[in-house]
């Protein structure tokens, strides 16, 4: 299988980053967002 490699934009970034910051602050914990992040990466 080839691999692919994604290249993120800088506001893509700054998303990524108020999008975990919204879970941390919703849920009270960050295992979501940790979780989410992991996914992601």
């Amino acid at each position: 299988m080839a691999e692919r490699k994604v290249v993120w934009t800088e506001t893509a970034d700054r998303q990524l980053i108020h999008i975990l910051e919204y879970w941390l602050e919703r849920n009270k914990s960050s295992s979501f967002s940790v979780k989410l992040l992991s996914r992601v990466d």
